[in-house]
């Protein structure tokens, strides 16, 4: 079997999907924001953080998840690593396509105040968006939907698939599902 990276913009249901997929394969399940917000807290002079630059951040996270998959694969550990960071083009020249599939998720062909509308009325009660300002999230939103847009283009250029979840978000995550399981 294969292991599975999911990567994709905050709230595009890429936690939802790789949390699924693990159950059901009995797979660990590791959210690498938990990873970034620990280096940023604890080891700032490394100098992985959110909501830098992700074209910088990208090939940082592109570095440590190499050393981290390497570790998994010793340990033999199979894996479902949920990531927002890294570009297609970084991710591609460190993952081998025949032992890890590589799906990403986003909403590249939204605006912003759709997305804020759909955050708002999905957000459980420990997101973070519950405690921003509408008008910092429209400026966060603007960011993940350029980043969607190029990441999109990557995964076209570099052969990924890309589940677009901005307009039919259970369907897409379903469709999603059924592909990952297929291709694992």
């Amino acid at each position: 079997m294969k292991n599975l990276i999911i990567v994709g913009a905050s709230r595009s249901g890429k936690s939802t999907v790789a949390k699924e997929i693990a159950k059901i394969n009995n797979m660990t399940y590791i959210p690498l924001d938990a990873f970034v917000s620990t280096l940023e807290n604890l080891y700032p002079e490394v100098g992985i953080k959110h909501l830098d630059d992700n074209l910088k951040m990208s090939i940082k996270i592109a570095v440590f998840l190499k050393e981290l998959v390497s570790h998994l694969k010793y340990e033999d550990i199979n894996y479902v690593i949920d990531l927002y960071q890294v570009y297609p083009k970084d991710l591609s020249d460190i993952i081998d396509p025949k032992q890890d599939l590589v799906v990403y998720f986003g909403y590249p062909n939204l605006v912003p105040k759709e997305k804020l509308e759909f955050v708002k009325k999905h957000a459980r009660e420990k997101d973070w968006t519950r405690n921003t300002p509408d008008s910092e999230m429209i400026g966060i939103l603007e960011l993940f939907i350029a980043e969607n847009k190029k990441m999109h283009r990557e995964c076209i250029e570099i052969g990924y698939p890309f589940f677009d979840t901005g307009k039919e978000f259970n369907i897409t995550i379903q469709n999603a599902i059924e592909y990952i399981l297929k291709e694992l």
